[in-house]
């Protein structure tokens, strides 16, 4: 489980014959509290990073759960955003891949089927700081973090 908010995460040149994942979460089960929340980040490529694919990330067990929120994203994501994992088909697995109100340049009306872009702060709830990883309880009130949308 990990909510990261405010970073910068840069993207770097993959091995060989690869392509690039900000993420790989891996739930095996669908009632697992578990996922990955980026909030409020910045995603953007090092500056060796030209002819390489990447994505927000890959499903890694059958309910792989990553949510990105009120982040900026540069053009190096492929339009599609998301990618199979390789192993296994999508249809035997439900993954919860979730945008929300990111800012993004280049191409994204190519998205895969099994993500969803949303405008509602309802549904984004759940991965608050407060109730995705009970933050309001033990992050002490000195440390800045969103606890909310704002």
């Amino acid at each position: 489980m990990a909510l990261l908010q405010n970073c910068l995460i840069v993207a770097r040149v993959p091995f060989f014959k690869q392509y690039n994942t900000i993420t790989a979460q891996q739930r095996e089960h669908e009632d697992s509290m578990t996922g990955i929340v980026l909030q409020n980040c910045s995603i953007k490529a090092s500056q060796h990073l030209s002819n390489v694919t990447t994505y927000f990330g890959r499903p890694w067990g059958k309910f792989s759960r990553t949510v990105i929120m009120k982040s900026f994203i540069n053009n190096l994501i492929d339009p599609r955003g998301w990618v199979e994992w390789i192993e296994s088909s999508i249809v035997s697995r439900r993954p919860y891949y979730l945008e929300y109100k990111n800012r993004r340049s280049g191409d994204v009306t190519k998205g895969v089927t099994w993500a969803s872009v949303t405008t509602d702060p309802n549904i984004t709830i759940n991965f608050m700081v407060g109730n995705f990883i009970n933050g309001d309880q033990w992050i002490p009130t000195n440390i800045p973090r969103y606890v909310d949308l704002s």
